[in-house]
């Protein structure tokens, strides 16, 4: 059966250890709400891609009154480091009038430098999945009919091995599995491991906390309300059930590196929703491959590493942490995700940064844990507008 192809929305614009204080450098500001375009074309070897738009991460103010240690030796630094800038996605003016092209679109259209702003494709295949395709974020979704038909919950677990082999395979298949650039296949949330937990503590749940699964179970991504608080065991016990549709995610690697949004947490580069039941893959999303440009740019000083580390590096410390003491325990290196738009263009860096683990310990003996992510470009390296630098999260 041939594949039936749909172009859904095509717009065309028709016009061209221990606590070290130092000084931390201001990013400057800037009069352009998108901040400074980065040049196109031949990237040269050293800062080719002139300060990188938007603002520079929020480093917070230290905290007088708070301890901030680290058990571990934090990592030596370079005094150079490798940016990397994501290709654009959108068709270029040739691509497009490629198309345009066959499509019979008049030529006069586009005039003499169009730019591409937008390009949707949808297509069903003979499997009965729907797919898109959405150019300006380099992005693939896809979804298998007649789900509401099929059960939300199951009596038993299918182990996470099964289900992430399941989600790999479907893309395997397809093509649509780049190993160099994807993790291991890992489960948003382990109802396996969770209802273990629960049993050998002596719990079990009742038909409240069944119906509270059943109605959680409707999305594969799982909410902390879904998550049901169980009683010991007792005469109201009855046999358990949990979510049919599992959620399979591959965190993003780019040169062999993990990449990380600015809190320390992974980038996914595909999720995949299974079912416990069939091992049989329901939908997901996935970003296409793309090349990077790459230029040299200076790197922070190992002072200010541990400066941003004293502040809570790019995002801040989090509010819940003012009354504990903060003990940083390993370190790793890895890229930072930096999402900006430019002239309504969205554009994506990858700057190497350190991410620091730690415990924050309360008062009271309790203790949480807490990442901290140090992007290692100078702030001043930065165009320092108001855009925003948070990564557009998958569907």
């Amino acid at each position: 059966m041939p594949y039936r192809f749909l172009i859904t929305c095509f717009a065309i614009t028709l016009l061209g250890a221990g606590c070290i204080q130092s000084i931390i450098p201001t990013p400057p500001t800037s009069s352009s709400s998108t901040g400074t375009p980065s040049p196109e074309g031949a990237v040269t070897f050293d800062r080719g891609f002139g300060n990188i738009p938007g603002r520079a991460p929020i480093i917070g103010e230290p905290r007088d009154h708070q301890t901030v240690t680290w058990i571990a030796k934090p990592p030596s630094l370079p005094s150079r480091i490798t940016v990397l800038r994501k290709r654009q996605t959108l068709p270029n003016s040739t691509f497009l009038q490629n198309i345009t092209t066959g499509l019979h679109i008049p030529a006069g259209l586009l005039q003499r430098s169009p730019t591409s702003k937008q390009l949707k494709l949808e297509w069903t295949d003979d499997n009965g999945y729907h797919w898109s395709y959405d150019a300006e974020y380099g992005r693939i979704g896809f979804v298998r009919s007649g789900l509401m038909r099929d059960a939300l919950t199951v009596p038993s677990l299918t182990s996470s091995e099964l289900m992430g082999q399941a989600a790999k395979t479907f893309l395997v298949d397809r093509g649509a599995f780049p190993i160099q650039i994807w993790g291991n296949p890992q489960l948003a949330f382990s109802w396996e491991s969770w209802w273990k937990h629960e049993e050998q503590n002596g719990r079990c749940m009742t038909s409240l906390s069944v119906e509270q699964i059943r109605s959680g179970a409707q999305d594969a991504h799982v909410l902390d309300e879904d998550i049901p608080r169980l009683p010991q065991k007792n005469a109201a016990c009855v046999t358990p059930e949990f979510p049919n549709r599992n959620l399979i995610q591959f965190n993003f690697n780019q040169d062999n590196q993990i990449v990380y949004q600015s809190d320390g947490s992974l980038v996914n580069g595909a999720e995949v929703v299974v079912r416990s039941d069939t091992q049989s893959v329901e939908s997901g999303t996935f970003e296409m491959i793309q090349d990077v440009d790459r230029s040299n740019y200076p790197s922070i000083s190992e002072q200010d590493m541990l400066n941003f580390l004293m502040r809570g590096g790019a995002d801040g410390f989090p509010s819940w942490t003012a009354s504990g003491t903060i003990t940083y325990n390993a370190f790793s290196q890895g890229l930072y995700r930096h999402d900006v738009k430019v002239n309504d263009e969205r554009r994506t860096f990858y700057i190497p940064s350190v991410r620091a683990e730690g415990i924050v310990t309360f008062l009271d003996g309790s203790k949480r844990p807490l990442v901290t992510m140090i992007p290692l470009l100078p702030l001043d390296q930065y165009a320092g507008s108001e855009t925003t630098n948070n990564i557009v999260p998958l569907p």
